[in-house]
């Protein structure tokens, strides 16, 4: 007897076993050796694309890197070294040499210039305090002046007149009020007013019985009658003898006196103040017209425009110009000659010898790696993709073939 027993197999296992074996063989193992077939295959291309690479790229880079652009950077640190810093110190050299120059040039400029301003400022100042004691002396002369001329033409004809004609013309027309007009009143009032006023009162206190006859006996001879005297008296004598006691006298007193004396003084104002605009604010005015329209213009120009103009033309103008000679022939001459027979010439070559350079390397790099892939993509790769896709059209074809047939077997 046997140590282990086998189960017995069902008619399960034993229909699926073949189906197994039919399907690993028809599938399976084709796709396991495509598979490996793939594998190899690529292994190879890639080997082969890197050796290519290497071939194609790498060699010539190197080459490229060791014989072109080593000695190429070579020449241009020896170039650097011989031309370019030397010409950079000289330049430096000279600009240093060009601004010490120039620095000296303006320190002699500028203590020139200081002076003149200095000059000018002292100069412009000297003129200005003269002008302005000039115009302060004026003003305080023709204040003066003024002042002098409103005392004589004003205040003295004014109090002259005030103490000369209207005191005395005042007391008399006050000496003529109180005689022709107070006393006269006074007179009436005491010599006739009064006594009739008493008799009046006597006449009532004594005569009480006989009131009423008395009374129209003394209106009709005596009321009526004194009663007509003072109404001519106030109507007629006292107009009367205030037109001939006061107006005609204060007529006569301006027509004679007061408008001969206004017309004589007025006429004596005027004059003086013609003679003193004519004699004295005439010619001051036309002095400071003069001083400002021609003195000081001159003084301006003699004084600031002459010198600057000098100064321009015989200073700064030849330095300037002695300057501009000295960096054309110390600074722009040497720079031309260092450009023209230094720098452009080995600079030219270098420029010939870079556009060489890079079309020589522009073709190494199209004929060997442009060219080369160009090719590999053309013969090699194209190739290769198109037998795995036939390959694989091949495979799925055989495989739905198989499982066509095993269905078609199994299913009868």
């Amino acid at each position: 007897m046997e140590s282990h027993d086998q189960p017995a197999e069902g008619c399960l296992a034993a229909l699926v076993r073949p189906i197994a074996r039919v399907v690993a063989l028809l599938v399976v193992v084709p796709v396991r050796f495509v598979w490996e077939l793939l594998v190899v295959a690529l292994r190879a291309a890639g080997r082969l694309l890197v050796r290519a690479v290497e071939l194609l790229v790498v060699w010539p880079a190197r080459l490229l890197y060791r014989h072109v652009l080593v000695p190429l950077g070579a020449a241009a640190l020896w170039f650097h070294r011989a031309v370019l810093a030397p010409f950079g110190r000289g330049v430096r050299w000279l600009l240093a040499g060009a601004g010490r120059v120039l620095g000296r040039l303006a320190a002699v400029v500028g203590r020139g210039l200081r002076w003149v301003v200095g000059t000018v400022a002292r100069g412009s100042g000297w003129l200005l305090t003269g002008l302005a004691r000039a115009v302060a002396w004026s003003v305080r002369t023709l204040w003066t002046a003024l002042a002098w001329l409103g005392r004589v033409l004003v205040v003295r004809p004014v109090s002259w007149l005030v103490a000369a004609v209207l005191v005395p013309l005042g007391r008399g027309v006050a000496w003529l009020g109180r005689y022709l007009v107070a006393v006269p009143l006074g007179w009436l009032g005491r010599y006739v007013l009064a006594p009739v006023g008493r008799g009046l009162l006597a006449a009532l206190r004594g005569v009480d019985a006989a009131l009423a006859a008395l009374v129209r006996g003394g209106y009709v001879w005596v009321l009526a009658p004194l009663g007509r005297g003072v109404r001519w008296l106030l109507a007629v004598g006292v107009p009367v003898a205030l037109r001939y006691l006061l107006v005609v006298p204060a007529v006569a007193l301006w027509r004679y006196v007061l408008a001969p004396v206004g017309r004589g003084t007025g006429a004596a104002l005027v004059a003086l103040v013609r003679g003193g605009y004519v004699w004295v604010l005439a010619p001051l005015g036309r002095g400071v017209w003069w001083l400002l329209a021609v003195g000081v213009p001159v003084a301006l120009r003699y004084l600031l425009v002459v010198p600057a103009v000098a100064l321009w033309r015989y200073l700064v103008a030849p330095l300037g110009r002695g300057i501009g000679v000295v960096l054309h022939w110390t600074v722009l001459v040497p720079l031309r000659l260092l450009w023209r027979y230094v720098l452009r010439p080995p600079l030219r070559a270098l420029a010939l010898v870079l556009g060489w350079a890079w079309r020589m390397a522009g073709r190494a790099w199209r004929r060997l790696v442009v060219e080369p892939c160009r090719w590999v993509r053309h013969e090699v790769w194209w190739p290769v993709r198109e037998e795995i896709r036939q390959v694989r059209l091949a495979v799925r074809k055989a495989v739905r073939e198989a499982v066509r047939d095993a269905r078609r077997s199994l299913l009868g």
